[in-house]
């Protein structure tokens, strides 16, 4: 599978700095991500490396706080991927373009 780094549109602040990510569980200060992807195309995500079973587009997806590494994988294997931080309480939002 192709992984293609690409600009995203992102609205983020490094402001702290984690360890694997996880979706965020209740008292855990997630911060929220919108993943979208240009063409709006469905597209699974994975987050750092693991599968989530979800497609684009999805909105305030709960997120452990930290530095994650996001990547969607449109039909016919076409990829886009990008690392970021996200901090608590905030929220951002990425456009990938698969390819």
């Amino acid at each position: 599978m192709k992984r293609a780094l690409v600009a995203a549109t992102i609205t983020l602040a490094v402001l702290t700095t984690g360890v694997g990510a996880v979706l965020a569980q209740s008292g855990n200060g997630p911060g929220y991500l919108t993943i979208l992807t240009n063409p709006p195309v469905p597209a699974l995500i994975f987050i750092d490396d693991a599968g989530t079973n979800l497609y684009t587009p999805q909105t305030n997806l709960p997120l452990a706080a930290g530095h994650h590494n996001l990547m969607v994988v449109a039909d016919g294997g076409k990829s886009s991927s990008l690392g970021f931080t996200l901090a608590s309480g905030q929220h951002s939002t990425v456009t990938l373009s698969p390819h």
